[in-house]
């Protein structure tokens, strides 16, 4: 098994100072001769930064976003501008609206599309359920995390629009990315609103594999 995963959009640059960087995430995978796209971050810097690094978008299998916040998919629409249709998988319940409230105000924190948006631009959406989902012999997605650790509380600050009513957000939309490799699992996380813990302890109950290897990606 061939794996390589770049990652495409961060908060801060590393060594290439030639790339740019903004609040968000997006991790380029590939393997053997598949490639996939997790998380877009906010705009247009998915695109650039993968162009400046020598990589062809076009050649995507699948878009995969971790949960409906606009810093991790909100690059979905000029990445489908500068190479059409895609095939995007979210979980069920990625398109409920979400807000953050502060202490002053409320703000929107969600995509700038819909899922009829998306559907006009030709795209293909992949709404998952199943706790384990595969889209190779070694890449799954899993969702619907259990809350089992006590420290790991439901933040107060989000909430999600839902028949005219915000209700607290439990993010039960994120979703995550497992890869199988000879040294454990390979964990790519959004940003773990569920909790970290939270998230392993469900993998490795659902897969069976205790050892992890490496975990990347956002862990609040």
């Amino acid at each position: 098994m061939g794996l390589k995963i770049t990652t495409l959009v961060e908060n801060s640059l590393g060594e290439n100072l030639a790339l740019q960087a903004a609040h968000g995430l997006s991790f380029l995978i590939e393997e053997d001769d598949k490639s996939f796209l997790f998380d877009l971050g906010q705009h247009d810097l998915v695109v650039k930064n993968a162009a400046e690094l020598g990589f062809d978008l076009s050649l995507i299998s699948k878009v995969i976003i971790s949960h409906n916040h606009y810093d991790h998919g909100g690059g979905l629409k000029d990445l489908i501008n500068n190479f059409g249709p895609q095939e995007i998988i979210v979980h069920k319940d990625f398109f409920e609206e979400k807000y953050g409230i502060g202490k002053i105000k409320m703000e929107y924190l969600g995509i700038n599309y819909t899922l009829k948006s998306l559907l006009k631009t030709g795209s293909k959406i992949q709404e998952i359920s199943d706790d384990i989902t595969y889209i190779s012999d070694n890449i799954f997605i899993a969702a619907n995390f259990k809350r089992k650790s006590s420290f790991e509380e439901v933040n107060k600050r989000f909430y999600i629009k839902r028949d005219n009513e915000l209700v607290l957000d439990e993010f039960n939309d994120e979703i995550a990315v497992g890869i199988k490799s000879p040294k454990g699992l390979i964990i790519l996380l959004g940003c773990s609103h569920p909790g970290v813990v939270n998230m392993l302890s469900s993998i490795i109950d659902r897969t069976g594999i205790n050892d992890i290897y490496c975990i990347l990606g956002g862990l609040i």
